[in-house]
């Protein structure tokens, strides 16, 4: 495995070149992951098995001990919308909703179309809060079939240069269709821009600060 330390981080404009259309619809892999050692998993793979493989690790003379990452499942559910079912539902019955709902990349009620997932996301990768990596579905280029992200930063409105949280900034790297974003935006993004089909998309999150 190479020296993740000797690989150049993720840079907005990393971001940029790996957006074809810049609607999140194809991601490209972004080769300055620091996390690229997770095969895929879908999510009902990963939450069954209770754990992800373990890593390999470099041979030494002292003995090593075997080391797990923790699958982690949040008991806390969050509230999205009301709908008219008062019954669980079946995943075919669910996605067909979905697709009903909610606006092609914008998995959550929303009166923005402009401000899609790609949108908060790269405010984030922008702002320097994140790194995050999305591997495609091996049988379907255009599925993502699971993602990492590395927690960089969570910045107060002061360290962003806001005034006013519903004062625009332009990003610092320029190229996206959208100028600029908000405070406000800014702190939608770390809650929307995580949102990939919840039902079977898998997160891998690492923090650094």
């Amino acid at each position: 495995m190479a020296d993740q330390k000797s690989k150049k981080p993720m840079t907005a404009s990393d971001y940029i070149k790996n957006q074809p259309h810049l609607q999140g619809r194809i991601l490209t892999p972004n080769p300055y992951s620091a996390l690229a050692e997770y095969p895929p998993l879908s999510y009902a793979k990963a939450a069954a098995e209770g754990s992800t493989p373990k890593e390999t690790l470099p041979t030494s003379k002292e003995p090593e001990t075997p080391t797990k990452s923790t699958y982690y499942v949040k008991p806390q559910k969050q509230h999205l919308m009301t709908t008219q079912f008062t019954k669980p539902i079946t995943l075919p019955q669910l996605k067909a909703f979905v697709t009903r709902a909610f606006y092609p990349d914008c998995p959550y009620p929303t009166d923005n179309v402009t401000k899609n997932h790609t949108f908060y996301e790269f405010i984030l990768v922008d702002s320097r809060s994140i790194e995050v990596t999305h591997y495609p579905d091996q049988k379907d280029k255009n599925t993502i079939a699971y993602s990492t992200c590395k927690i960089l930063n969570i910045h107060q409105s002061k360290d962003l240069g806001f005034i006013h949280h519903h004062t625009t900034k332009p990003f610092v790297t320029p190229g996206f269709h959208i100028q600029g974003y908000t405070y406000t935006d800014y702190q939608n993004a770390f809650f929307r821009a995580f949102f990939l089909r919840p039902y079977d998309h898998s997160w891998f999150f690492s923090f650094e600060f």
